[in-house]
């Protein structure tokens, strides 16, 4: 049975991205934010998404909780649609979208091999 099912997602989710190299990043990234605000709830349990800000921000009232899970829900689709621009970025076209804090910083663990942990955001 989850064989079909993810048979299906790939069928939605190859021509999704197809459209998305076609129409390019800017565009595709908002169009992905804003079909994700649409359809992300349909997949999600609001129950969840809203105990985990309610864990997080105790004190948070229901028409915040409302505007953090359409922006997490926008969020998820940018991510979705960029990833067809992923090697775009690796080839630095894209330089002008991405804000490195700390560049000397990357430069010193380079130079002197330390094990590190990276933490980014989107």
């Amino acid at each position: 049975m989850n064989n079909i099912k993810y048979f299906l997602q790939f069928l939605l989710i190859i021509p999704l991205f197809l459209f998305f190299k076609l129409i390019g990043l800017k565009i595709a990234s908002f169009l992905g934010g804003k079909l994700f605000e649409v359809i992300g709830p349909l997949f999600r349990s609001k129950k969840v998404i809203y105990s985990n800000i309610k864990k997080a921000f105790p004190k948070i009232n229901s028409s915040n909780t409302e505007k953090i899970t359409k922006e997490m829900w926008n969020n998820y689709g940018r991510v979705f649609a960029e990833y067809m621009f992923i090697k775009n970025y690796r080839n630095n076209l894209f330089n002008s979208h991405i804000n490195i804090k700390g560049e000397e910083i990357l430069r010193e663990i380079k130079e002197n091999k330390k094990p590190v942990i990276f933490i980014s955001g989107h």
